[in-house]
Formats: C-alpha cells, sequence, structure tokens
C-alpha cells in the first residue's frame, strides 16, 4: 500500500492544477478544488463500498453479512446527506465521530489486548470507520472546506500514526494494511478542500481592496 503514496500526490497534482488552471478568478478555483475533492471521494465511496460489501458478504456471508454492511452504509448515507443538506448541522456531528474513530484506533492499540492490538482483528472495523467518516467528509466540503479539510487530515493521519506507534512498524509501512488504504485517499482531498478554502481567502482580500489613507 505504500507503493500508493506516490500516486496519490501525483493524483492530488493533477487534480489541483486542472481546477485552479481552468479558472482565473479565486472564486471559481475554490469551487473547482471543492468539486474536485468531492468527486474524488465519491469515487472512493463507491469503489470502497463495493470492495468491502464484497469481502463482508464473502466472509462471513449470509445475513450477517448483510447486516454489517448495513450497518456502516446506513450511517454512511445519513451523514453525506446531512452534509449536503445540512452542514451546519453535519459539522459537529463528524467532529464528534472524527473524535470517536481516532479514540477507537487508540483504544485498539493500547487497550485490553496490549499494544499491537491494532493490527490484529479490530484493524478493519477501523479502517470501514475511516472510511464512513472520510466519504461523509467528502460531502461536507462542498460547503465547509476549511473544516472538512483539517477534519480528513485528523482521520487520515492520527490512526495512521497510533497503529505505527503501536505495532512498532517501520516508518515505510505506515499506511500498509486495511487501515493504511482507508485512509490514503482522504489525505488527497483534505489538500483540495484546504486549498479551496485558501483561494476562497484570497478572494476576500482580493475583493476587499486596498484600506483608504487615514485622514491628515
Amino acid at each position: 500500500m505504500a507503493t500508493l503514496l506516490p500516486l496519490l500526490v501525483v493524483a492530488f497534482a493533477v487534480l489541483a492544477a486542472v481546477s485552479m488552471a481552468r479558472h482565473r478568478e479565486p472564486a471559481r478555483r475554490a469551487l473547482a478544488l471543492r468539486r474536485a475533492g468531492s468527486g474524488w471521494m465519491v469515487a472512493f465511496g463507491v469503489l470502497g463500498g463495493l470492495f468491502i460489501g464484497g469481502e463482508t458478504f464473502s466472509d462471513p456471508g449470509g445475513f450477517a453479512a448483510a447486516g454489517m454492511v448495513l450497518g456502516w452504509l446506513v450511517p454512511l448515507i445519513v451523514m453525506a446527506a446531512l452534509a449536503w443538506w445540512r452542514p451546519r448541522l453535519a459539522e459537529p456531528l463528524l467532529m464528534v465521530l472524527v473524535v470517536v474513530v481516532i479514540a477507537y484506533c487508540v483504544w485498539s492499540a493500547v487497550g485490553s489486548h496490549g499494544v499491537g492490538g491494532l493490527r490484529d482483528q479490530r484493524a478493519p472495523y477501523a479502517a470501514v470507520g475511516v472510511f464512513v467518516v472520510s466519504v461523509a467528509l467528502g460531502f461536507l466540503g462542498l460547503h465547509r472546506p476549511r473544516a472538512a479539510g483539517l477534519m480528513l487530515l485528523a482521520t487520515s493521519l492520527l490512526p495512521v500514526v497510533v497503529e505505527v506507534v503501536g505495532s512498532g512498524a517501520p516508518l515505510r509501512h505506515a499506511f500498509s494494511g486495511s487501515l493504511g488504504a482507508a485512509s490514503l485517499p482522504g489525505l488527497v482531498t483534505a489538500g483540495l478542500f484546504l486549498l479551496a478554502h485558501h483561494e476562497s481567502t484570497r478572494r476576500r482580500v482580493t475583493t476587499r481592496g486596498p484600506l483608504p489613507a487615514p485622514p491628515r
């Protein structure tokens, strides 16, 4: 999975360059960057959801698999819909979910089973949690790119840091395994959202114009 990191860096560079090259105005650039980030996360959500669902129906399969899939699919749909139509309400809820996911990763790594527990049976659950929150944040970024970008950074990086520290794995294996696969795409979207926020800030500063000279 670590070999995908350069490819994701290239993906970020391409998406950012295309979004900014097509428009000169900062407002249009910011909108294009938000759409690029959200579109990237939607694609990741579809492909990741199909992969998780396929793995679940392979093992354990049957009604248990259906229940497990609904267990993450329904919250994902609800949070994505809230982020799309009610971003003001979704933002604090997603912030709470980010804290819960990170706390679960910490507990898995240093909980009752001792350091390194995140790499065993709990790792897939942590990866699904990161996946669900990241995709929902992809919708929030259309309206609140700065908040979504910062939360995506925390969701993508902190669980991986906990895994590396807890397992003692080399840094080059930081994004290996299911948790790395769920975390890496969020870094691309986080960068696009934060860049979009920067462009919107440039717009506000530019349109404000120079301050008038003080009276003599």
